[in-house]
């Protein structure tokens, strides 16, 4: 084959064109080779921050929004929560001392079944997120006073890795 597809041999009714590769008995498509995305960030749209902040209202507000997260995607996302819940709220940004001190999206109250909790749970849901109930009080530093008594305390850690999108054969 010569390097401008001329005088190249038919394949079928084509011609082989200049630098491409050559797959024997191919059925249409193309060949590419793996596609990868960036990992799909957790900070929430527009939508959803306008949707999860009708929720709150309408399902429990947090008595407490705390972020611990280190990481900027997950920074986001707390005070995107936060601001929904127009709750207190508590970050690395104030209180450097409790980074790293949770993982994931986090809820605290006085019981699993406590009502608050559970409509902030639902609330949260509606936007695709899910909250894993730790327990009765979230300590980290001198954050002691941040506790879920009666109502929630939601804590935003740095969240895990999304899945990218694309073609992987």
């Amino acid at each position: 084959m010569s390097s401008s597809g001329e005088n190249s041999p038919p394949i079928g009714s084509i011609t082989q064109g200049a630098g491409s590769a050559f797959s024997n008995n191919q059925q249409g498509g193309i060949t590419a080779g793996t596609y990868v995305a960036s990992p799909q960030l957790w900070k929430l749209s527009t939508r959803d921050v306008d949707t999860l902040t009708a929720k709150f209202a309408q399902l429990g507000i947090p008595w407490c929004v705390v972020s611990t997260a280190t990481e900027s995607d997950s920074k986001d996302l707390g005070k995107q929560i936060c601001n929904a819940a127009k709750a207190r709220c508590e970050s690395t940004d104030n209180m450097p001392s409790i980074a790293g001190a949770a993982h994931g999206l986090e809820c605290y109250a006085n019981s699993s079944t406590n009502r608050t909790l559970l409509g902030v749970e639902a609330a949260l849901s509606s936007v695709g997120l899910d909250c894993e109930y730790k327990g009765a009080s979230f300590y980290a530093g001198k954050l002691g006073v941040c506790t879920g008594g009666s109502g929630a305390v939601v804590v935003v850690g740095d969240m895990p890795e999304k899945a990218g999108t694309g073609i992987h054969p």
